[in-house]
């Protein structure tokens, strides 16, 4: 076990690191190679403010048409991403890490509220799995990707609760955790979670051609 810590701590937590960063690197050049390519005319009609309008409505809690039509969805998604984003940066014992590598730290989340929140990510994960499988419309879209991302994400948030509670077996939960956060970082880049690096360009691209094409809102 200790060997397979030090593993995960060492050459892998690097080859995470290194594939997503490389991966976002690529995969911003090739964005911004084929903009330049095959869609430059999107430059002819893009909008700072209908972009900036858009994303103050999509970013707010029941600010487009489509969140006030399916309240909860918009409630859990909310909070699943709020849970998602900021655990990770505002964890104690994140921090620690972040402190004991680079001198770094900043204020952090109370206990009850990283547990409430991690538990809540957990519940989210399998909300959406089960979504995709209840609801026929979701259900025929619906990609073994599209299964497999809510998994990646809860098995890190999962296994970590259960090693910060030092539940039993919670040192073979606590290397699960790094491994899991590891797989979870260095798929970024290749799956659809890249939405949370490269999201606004859709919302820029999307917003200006409602509002400076078609002169309608996108929200």
């Amino acid at each position: 076990m200790h060997q397979l810590y030090d593993l995960a701590t060492g050459p892998l937590l690097y080859l995470s690191l290194s594939l997503f960063a490389g991966g976002i690197l690529v995969q911003g050049i090739s964005l911004i190679r084929e903009t330049y390519t095959s869609e430059r005319f999107v430059f002819s009609f893009l909008s700072v403010k209908s972009a900036l309008l858009s994303m103050v409505h999509w970013g707010t809690p029941f600010g487009s048409t489509v969140m006030r039509k399916n309240i909860l969805l918009t409630v859990v998604g909310f909070l699943f991403h709020i849970g998602l984003l900021a655990l990770p940066f505002f964890l104690m014992a994140h921090v620690l890490l972040f402190y004991e590598a680079w001198g770094l730290s900043w204020p952090t989340v109370p206990g009850w509220a990283a547990d409430t929140a991690t538990l809540f990510v957990c519940i989210a994960c399998l909300f959406f799995v089960f979504r995709r499988l209840l609801v026929p419309d979701i259900r025929y879209i619906s990609t073994p990707m599209d299964y497999l991302i809510p998994v990646l994400i809860l098995v890190p948030f999962a296994s970590g609760f259960w090693a910060s509670h030092t539940l039993p077996g919670f040192r073979v939960c606590h290397v699960l955790h790094i491994l899991s956060a590891e797989v979870l970082l260095s798929a970024i880049p290749f799956t659809r979670l890249t939405h949370m690096l490269f999201g606004f360009f859709t919302r820029i691209y999307t917003s200006s051609e409602f509002g400076s094409t078609r002169f309608a809102k996108d929200w």
